[in-house]
């Protein structure tokens, strides 16, 4: 007996075959794009929760089951998710092109006569990747708004073309995951409620804290700080305990607690560090008394200050990672609050650890070190500020500060060889400034706007006039002395006779000495500066001197003013008085349209103190060429009495009295 078959049921059996061939093809193909895009959304996860590893697992989810969603939904939803993504996606150069070559499959996907569901993987799997990176120029919400909006067509469709038993099942995931977020939104707030006012308290104890060390009570500073850690660490365990951390794997809420509770952990972290240092490094015990600071309490101090410091760095940071448009103004404005007040703290933790670092080099403790101190005068200017009228030398040895000697200018001009000493290895220098002669005639020391120039003329011209080899050089003009004298209080001049206070030393070094017979009389004529200045080093070096702190409160705006300078030769020390911009270094800056005007009187006489000026500086910027085009107008105004001795009003340039070039 013979079994027969007709063709036709042969290439039924043939095309069965190639279909389920196919289909399992296509099946392969699909996974495979499936776990590729969840390899690359957990790799590169953004943060809808605020902890890694939730987010590496979370984003690597979405990706998947959008992926295979758009496999099976229709085909115009795949030019809907691509072309949403494109749209998101302008502006990055990393991830425009991934989405144009999706959007361009999904358009032919679509003029396909048969639906191909590997093309809509490989759809789902681009668009899905990169909707989790779209333009981070837009604001934080758009993005994700774009990327959910993007999403809910290919599974809106594909959930519709499910079977009836796969919906069921997706409807019970789908209440399932609802149910837990409610439960775990509810715990979230129950240990949020518990921790505000904790947190609160926390809060006010740590201001009242600081408000104690600003005031010089770091016994009592270390007490609230220590009282603030416990608050800050029973915040966080409110926020910690079990029925709050559900929420962490919640998106959006996931953030609010993940910022909340990182508020509370960085703040017990500060507490502790802050109340470790004001014990540890009690700021009422770094005095100078008769001009001498303990090195050994100083480097004492160095390791928890830098300690305090870097967590400073560190909670900055680690707050900053938490910041989100998300979060709610319950948790974000505190948030907000914190980071600022660490951004104001954190410079002056920086400087005091740097200066921890660099007082026993400066100060003679890594071998002596000598300084040439120059008393300038603007009643006659240079292009740094004043004529150098009067100078000091200052010995730093292991902490001591004494002042070595101390004269007026004159007694470095008139000394034997003045007319061979030389300024070697500074050609723009000579360029610029020769016709001033400062090898010769010192009081011109200041004729550079840079005091790290004038510092090295300094250093070579000091020992060819008979001083000494210097580590550094300080520039102190009257503005600079009202300063030191608010730290010091009045101090006798007795080669003049009187008090000088920080309320009149100005006036009288620019003008009133000037004025005075019997300082006129004086062959010198530098007898009130010298008196003054030292005057103002005995006081400095005799008593006990306040905390650094209001040290640097006082110092720090004639620092900035330029009225106080101070260079170092050694490499270190002048990066420390770089970083407080104490040296100064007169710097262009490149990229940005800058401006500085600068006087030098020519008549040698003193009454630039009666010289007003006015600047007018129009700028006009063509965005189009981008250039810039600007009018400096200076206008200068001779408002000096006549009356005054020839060495007051008088020049030497042949030109009538009361004349100022």
């Amino acid at each position: 007996m013979t079994a027969t078959t007709s063709p036709t049921s042969s290439g039924a059996v043939r095309r069965s075959r190639r279909r389920r061939t196919t289909d399992t093809t296509q099946q392969r193909i699909i996974w495979a794009l499936t776990a590729i895009a969840a390899d690359a959304a957990g790799a590169t996860a953004p943060s809808p929760t605020g902890t890694f590893a939730l987010d590496v697992v979370l984003c690597a989810a979405s990706a998947a089951v959008v992926t295979l969603a758009t496999a099976k939904a229709r085909r115009w939803t795949w030019v809907w998710l691509a072309a949403l993504t494109l749209a998101g996606a302008i502006g990055s150069q990393m991830w425009v092109v991934p989405a144009a070559v999706a959007l361009g499959v999904a358009v032919i996907g679509i003029y396909e006569r048969q639906t191909h569901p590997a093309l809509g993987a490989f759809v789902g799997a681009v668009s899905s990747v990169s909707l989790l990176h779209l333009d981070t120029d837009l604001p934080e919400r758009i993005p994700t708004l774009i990327a959910l909006a993007a999403a809910a067509a290919p599974l809106i469709s594909a959930y519709r073309m499910s079977k009836r038993r796969q919906r069921h099942t997706i409807n019970l995931v789908l209440l399932g995951v609802a149910a837990f977020t409610l439960l775990a939104a509810a715990g979230f707030a129950i240990g949020a409620l518990q921790a505000r006012t904790k947190l609160d308290d926390a809060v006010a104890t740590s201001r009242d804290a600081l408000e104690a060390l600003r005031a010089g009570e770091q016994e009592e500073a270390g007490q609230l700080f220590t009282e603030a850690e416990a608050q800050f660490d029973s915040a966080a365990g409110a926020l910690t305990a079990p029925w709050a951390l559900p929420a962490r794997v919640v998106p959006i809420a996931g953030q609010q607690a993940t910022a909340a509770t990182t508020v509370a952990e960085q703040g017990q972290a500060l507490a502790a560090s802050a109340a470790a240092t004001a014990t540890t490094a009690p700021y009422a015990n770094l005095r100078a008394v008769d001009g001498s600071l303990d090195l050994a309490v100083v480097r004492d101090f160095q390791e928890p200050v830098a300690a305090a410091a870097a967590q400073l760095e560190t909670s900055a940071q680690e707050l900053a990672d938490v910041q989100s448009s998300w979060l709610l103004p319950q948790i974000a404005e505190p948030l907000d609050d914190f980071i600022a007040e660490i951004d104001e703290t954190l410079p002056d933790a920086q400087l005091a650890s740097s200066t921890l670092d660099a007082l026993p080099s400066i100060l003679g403790g890594e071998g002596p070190r000598r300084y040439f101190v120059a008393f300038a005068n603007p009643a006659e200017t240079r292009f740094q500020g004043g004529f150098v009228a009067s100078y000091a030398e200052l010995l730093a040895d292991n902490g001591k500060v004494t002042l070595e000697r101390s004269g007026p200018i004159r007694e470095l001009v008139d000394v034997d060889g003045s007319e061979g000493r030389t300024i070697s290895n500074l050609r723009v220098y000579d360029e610029r400034y020769g016709r001033w002669s400062a090898e010769r005639f010192f009081q011109n020391t200041t004729v550079s706007p840079d005091w790290t120039v004038n510092s090295e003329v300094i250093d070579q011209l000091y020992p060819q006039a008979g001083g000494s080899e210097i580590d550094g050089a300080i520039y102190i003009d009257p503005a600079g002395l009202a300063a030191l004298l608010e730290i010091t209080g009045p101090v006798e001049v007795p080669e003049l006779g009187r008090t000088l206070d920080a309320a009149g030393v100005e006036e009288f070094l620019t003008k009133g000495q000037y004025q005075d017979p019997a300082i006129l009389e004086d062959p010198d004529r530098q007898t009130a500066l010298v008196g003054a200045g030292d005057a103002m080093f005995d006081a400095l070096l005799s008593q006990e001197l306040p905390t650094p702190r209001t040290i640097g409160e006082v110092l720090a705006p004639a620092v900035e003013q330029g009225h106080i300078l101070f260079t170092s030769f050694d490499a270190d020390d002048e990066a420390y008085l770089t970083e407080i911009g104490a040296t100064g270094a007169f710097v262009e800056r490149e990229g940005t349209d800058w401006l500085a005007v600068r006087s030098s009187n020519a008549g040698a006489n003193k009454i630039d103190a009666y010289l007003s000026r006015d600047i007018d500086y129009d700028v006009t910027i063509d965005a189009e060429t981008e250039t810039l085009d600007a009018t400096l107008t200076v206008t200068l105004r001779n408002d000096a009495p006549l009356g005054f001795p020839a060495y007051v009003t008088g020049n030497y340039l042949g030109r009538p009295e009361g004349t100022n070039v």
